[in-house]
């Protein structure tokens, strides 16, 4: 006789399977079946690293005390029979600006000197500058090329006054702590026609700068 399956056992069975579903079910599988959340990376902005990496922006004071050559010339002879030289000091200001590892800075410049020639009583009085600095940085060094006019004030017995011509020059300076900078610079002026006088002057100043950066 075949066995007879009660409706009962059928539903008894279907709810057994039931409960074994639910048991292996992912919701019932806790950290196993969780979602990994992945972590997006930070964002850089590339212009708050390029402004880190320059130390040199700000404004700054200072003094040189150097040495200056003075060479004249009229008609092509040479005006002094050699270089005059002596003494110079005097005092600057300006401002760097950092645009990544290329500063580019403004600066004024005065200084006084004691170069004189005895036959003539010519003198170099002083030299005022303007200039434009290109430097690079290199950390606590940095090199650059300085451009700009410059004013000479001359007194002689044959002709005095004032004039401007231009200037090129080289440098460097090393940061010896957060706001005290060491330079050295090397500057040449060329004044041509000095005063509508056909006397054309060159001075090479070359100098130890200290600055205060703030």
């Amino acid at each position: 006789m075949a066995p007879t399956i009660s409706l009962r056992s059928i539903c008894s069975t279907a709810a057994t399977m039931a409960a074994c579903l639910h048991l292996i079910s992912p919701a019932s599988a806790g950290s196993l079946a969780e979602p990994i959340m992945a972590v997006e990376p930070t964002p850089i902005n590339a212009a708050q690293v390029t402004l880190q990496t320059s130390g040199w922006t700000g404004a700054y004071i200072g003094g040189s005390l150097g040495y200056t050559l003075l060479d004249g010339s009229t008609n092509g002879a040479n005006l002094f029979g050699g270089s005059l030289d002596g003494a110079s000091y005097g005092a600057h200001a300006g401002y760097n600006h950092g645009f990544g590892k290329v500063v580019v800075g403004g600066e004024l410049q005065y200084e006084a000197t004691d170069v004189q020639e005895g036959s003539s009583f010519l003198e170099l009085d002083s030299v005022a500058r303007a200039k434009v600095r290109v430097g690079y940085d290199f950390g606590k060094f940095l090199p650059y090329a300085t451009a700009g006019v410059a004013s000479a004030k001359v007194s002689s017995s044959s002709f005095a006054g004032t004039d401007t011509g231009a200037l090129i020059g080289l440098g460097v300076d090393y940061q010896v702590g957060q706001n005290l900078i060491l330079g050295a610079e090397v500057i040449k002026n060329q004044f041509d026609n000095f005063e509508d006088s056909n006397v054309d002057l060159e001075a090479t100043d070359a100098a130890l700068r200290l600055s205060f950066r703030f």
